[in-house]
C-alpha cells in the first residue's frame, strides 16, 4: 500500500527528500487550506506546523487520515478531541527545540535587562547614549519559571549558569522532581511574590489562557521582567501594556502573541518591550532535529498501522 504525505507547512527539506526516496510513499507540499482540501481525502499522514489549522471540517474530508505531526510543540491548531474521535493519532515533536527555544529566552533577558535593541538602534543613527543605559545582571536574581518540563528545565539551567536563583511552578511536577532539576517549587503567588525574571513555559489551554492577567501583574515587584516564547494568550497583553505604562514591570520579552502576526498590537510600540516574530525553534539545528523526529514518528505509525 502506498502511504500519502501532506506537507502543510515549511519543514526541513530532509523529511521531502526521505519520503519521496521510498517506493511505498508519495509526498507533496500544500501550503495552503484550498490545495489541502483538495488533497487531503486520500492521504494518511499530515505534517502541519504553527501555520496550519487543523479542525473538524478538514478532518471530516480525510477518511484515510492515519496520523498527524505536529512539527513543534504546540497543539493549540489542532482540535485533538475530534481527532481522537476519528481514530487520528497525533504527534509532536517537543525535544527537538528545548534549546533553541531556551537560548531565545536568554537573549529575551539579556536584551531586556540590557537594553540590547535601544543601543543598537540608537548607534546606528549615529546617537551615543552610553550615559542613558544603566543595565541590569542576571547573577543574584531570582528566576521564576512557570512549566518546568524539558524547556523550562534548560531555562532553570542557563539562568543557573549566570548566577540565578530558580523557583518553578508546575501543576502537573510533582516537588520532588522540581528539586531534583535544580529549582525550588513554589506556588504560583510565591513565584510571582519572589521572582525578578519570569519566564513561562506551559501550553495553551482553556486553564492557561490569561494565566498571568492583572491580578497577578500586581503580585510581581515593580522591577520585574517578563517573557514568554511558548504560546501566545498565557499572558493577558492588554493588561501587560498597562503595567509596563504604569511602571509596575520593568519589561517584556514576547516571542509569542494572542493574534499571530500581532498588527497594529500596541505592545510592540513599548521601548521596554522587546519582540521576536515567533522564531523559537528558528535555527538550522532544531530544524534539522525536528525533521529527523517527523521521519521517525510518521514510520512507527505506518509500523503500527500494518500490525
Amino acid at each position: 500500500m502506498t502511504m500519502k504525505i501532506l506537507l502543510c507547512d515549511p519543514v526541513a527539506e530532509t523529511v521531502l527528500e526521505h519520503f519521496r526516496s521510498l517506493d511505498d510513499c508519495t509526498v507533496e507540499e500544500v501550503f495552503d487550506r484550498d490545495a489541502l482540501e483538495q488533497e487531503i481525502d486520500d492521504a494518511n499522514f499530515l505534517v502541519v506546523r504553527s501555520g496550519t489549522t487543523v479542525d473538524p471540517d478538514l478532518l471530516d474530508q480525510a477518511d484515510e487520515l492515519i496520523g498527524i505531526v505536529r512539527a513543534g510543540v504546540g497543539l493549540d491548531n489542532i482540535d485533538l478531541e475530534y481527532a481522537d474521535e476519528q481514530d487520528v493519532n497525533v504527534e509532536n515533536t517537543p525535544e527537538a527545540s528545548t534549546n533553541a527555544v531556551a537560548e531565545l529566552v536568554i537573549g529575551h533577558i539579556l536584551s531586556v535587562f540590557r537594553s540590547i535593541p535601544q543601543a543598537d538602534a540608537a548607534l546606528k543613527e549615529g546617537n551615543w547614549i552610553k550615559s542613558d543605559l544603566n543595565g541590569r545582571e542576571i547573577q543574584g536574581k531570582t528566576t521564576g519559571i512557570i512549566g518546568y518540563g524539558r524547556i523550562g528545565r534548560r531555562v532553570g539551567q542557563l539562568v543557573q549558569a549566570f548566577g540565578s536563583d530558580v523557583v518553578a511552578f508546575d501543576e502537573y511536577i510533582d516537588d520532588e522532581t522540581i528539586r531534583e532539576h535544580g529549582a525550588q517549587p513554589v506556588s504560583l503567588k510565591e513565584l510571582l511574590e519572589q521572582s525578578d525574571i519570569v519566564s513561562v513555559h506551559v501550553p495553551l489551554t482553556d486553564e492557561t489562557r490569561h494565566l498571568i492577567g492583572p491580578s497577578e501583574l500586581k503580585t510581581l515587584t515593580d522591577d520585574a521582567v517578563l517573557v514568554n516564547c511558548s504560546r501566545g494568550g498565557i499572558y493577558d497583553e492588554e493588561a501587560l501594556l498597562e503595567a509596563l505604562r504604569n511602571d509596575e514591570i520593568v519589561g517584556v520579552g514576547l516571542d509569542t502573541y494572542e493574534e499571530e502576526p500581532p498588527g497594529d498590537q500596541p505592545l510592540l510600540q513599548e521601548k521596554s518591550m522587546v519582540g521576536t516574530p515567533h522564531i523559537g525553534a528558528s535555527t538550522p539545528e532544531a530544524q534539522e532535529r525536528i525533521g529527523q523526529l517527523v521521519i521517525d514518528k510518521i514510520e512507527t505509525m505506518m509500523r503500527e498501522s500494518d500490525t
